[in-house]
């Protein structure tokens, strides 16, 4: 309502009490000052990845997790708990039911992928786009004591250099970890992409298929399609890179995430296709709350009187300017009529309205004579 939104409740508050200093009693501004000073229940800056999602079951061969898969999701959980986020492991069943669900448009093209890699590619845009967060691979972990941030769109690079953001990062873009808010356009625009290119699956062996359809050069693609550069001018929106380093490799203080390389189900041999979204309909999580200020009532309550009296004022200033143009155009057409002396078909309660402007105007002594 007043311009950009704020990090943090002091920014925002401190902003409201700058522009309304003229309102605000200077104690009363002091003593919120220091009520924020007091509060030691801050909420999480807004940004900060508040979902970490993993998948794991798509190929439904019911294969076990491997020892790599299950501490990988440990350590995302203990990440998850350290800074407040929720960590969710995805089903098949939960999957399907989300894109079937709330992607209509997507699930005809996710049905027929002709790999169940290509179907984890549709799932890791659809829940980013719908729950926002992060989803990571099972085969990544998170840096110790790293707090990641949220974005229009933030992919990998495999590196051991710190973070970059194109141009600068190597083309060889990578989805180990994805992070991405709620809503974002740009996912909507991948997904587009997506359905064009599963709908022409090269005639390659299945891993290049799969890299060229859904993986790391399909991604390069699209970050350089001009739509997609169009897209992030106009939002003022970044595609930003974070970097993944290798298990034993030099240089992981400066990478943002670690990868086993771990034997890659893409690389096994492509089994018969198995049966998508008629197993079961599973309940899924509920998205998170929209983002709103939130602090004690006694620090919001000043302000909040504030913008409600500003709204008020606004609201009657509106209310005056149209009860007046009314009255004008009725006063116009009542002495309109009243000068033609013609017969004119009135119902009653308009009747009634121009006799009283009449009476005011001075034009009538006496409702009779209207």
């Amino acid at each position: 309502m007043y311009g950009s939104e704020r990090a943090t409740v002091e920014e925002a508050v401190e902003s409201v009490l700058q522009r309304f200093s003229d309102e605000i009693d200077p104690a009363e501004a002091t003593r919120i000052r220091n009520l924020m000073g007091e509060d030691d229940r801050q909420p999480p800056r807004r940004g900060v990845v508040r979902m970490i999602h993993q998948i794991y079951g798509l190929y439904r061969d019911g294969q076990p997790m491997t020892k790599v898969y299950q501490e990988s999701s440990r350590r995302w959980r203990e990440a998850a708990d350290a800074t407040g986020a929720k960590y969710i492991l995805w089903g098949a069943d939960e999957v399907d039911t989300l894109v079937r669900r709330q992607f209509s448009i997507v699930w005809k093209a996710y049905q027929k992928s002709m790999y169940p890699a290509m179907r984890v590619a549709y799932a890791r845009i659809c829940i980013l786009h719908h729950y926002g967060g992060l989803v990571a691979d099972l085969d990544v972990d998170p840096k110790q004591g790293a707090k990641y941030r949220m974005s229009d769109l933030c992919v990998c690079v495999r590196t051991n250099s710190p973070s970059h953001s194109p141009p600068e990062c190597q083309p060889e873009y990578h989805q180990d970890v994805l992070i991405s808010k709620r809503d974002s356009g740009i996912l909507v625009l991948w997904l587009e992409f997506l359905i064009s290119e599963t709908g022409s699956q090269p005639s390659a062996p299945h891993t290049e298929a799969i890299r060229m359809t859904t993986g790391a050069a399909s991604l390069a693609r699209f970050i350089n399609l001009p739509s997609s550069q169009k897209w992030t001018t106009q939002q003022s929106a970044t595609i930003q890179c974070l970097s993944l380093g290798a298990v034993g490799a030099a240089g992981h203080e400066h990478v943002n995430f670690i990868s086993h390389r771990a034997p890659s189900p893409v690389s096994r041999s492509p089994a018969e296709p198995a049966a998508v979204g008629t197993l079961c309909e599973a309940t899924l999580p509920d998205r998170p709350p929209t983002h709103r200020l939130r602090s004690k009532s006694a620090l919001i309550s000043p302000v909040a009187r504030v913008m409600s009296y500003e709204r008020m004022r606004t609201n009657y200033e509106q209310m005056r300017t149209n009860m007046l143009d009314e009255l004008k155009f009725t006063g116009e057409l009542c002495k309109a009529i009243f000068e033609s002396r013609e017969a004119v078909e009135l119902s009653d309660p308009l009747r009634n309205k121009i006799a009283e402007v009449l009476l005011d105007e001075g034009l009538i002594a006496d409702r009779s004579e209207f």
